[in-house]
């Protein structure tokens, strides 16, 4: 069931390149003009990015490796994370309709 009828994909494009990292710990900031870390994997880059967007991100992008990742970008705001993930590292967030799971908390009664 996908929160508000709606979640985000996040497909990688033909052309992403990436470096494989040697790091076996990870550390990662993102913001709406910068991604850097260390040891970072697509998981925890979702996760990250579902954080900073509020909004559940999916990851499609079939990379399963550790890489090192460092990107600068101009602007600010939502648009402008974006248009960093897409021109500097090949990735887009895409609305699509998904099936999540997740897990609802509720107090005893």
């Amino acid at each position: 069931m996908g929160l508000g009828g709606m979640s985000l994909a996040m497909k990688a494009l033909p052309v992403t390149s990436y470096a494989p990292s040697g790091f076996s710990g990870s550390n990662l900031s993102v913001t709406d003009h910068s991604i850097s870390g260390g040891g970072v994997d697509m998981e925890q880059l979702c996760r990250t990015l579902e954080a900073l967007l509020g909004k559940p991100i999916v990851n499609e992008s079939r990379i399963d490796a550790h890489f090192d990742v460092e990107a600068q970008g101009s602007g600010r705001g939502r648009e402008a994370l974006m248009t960093l993930l897409r021109e500097k590292l090949g990735l887009t967030l895409t609305p699509a309709h998904r099936d999540i799971e997740f897990l609802v908390v509720r107090p005893a009664d």
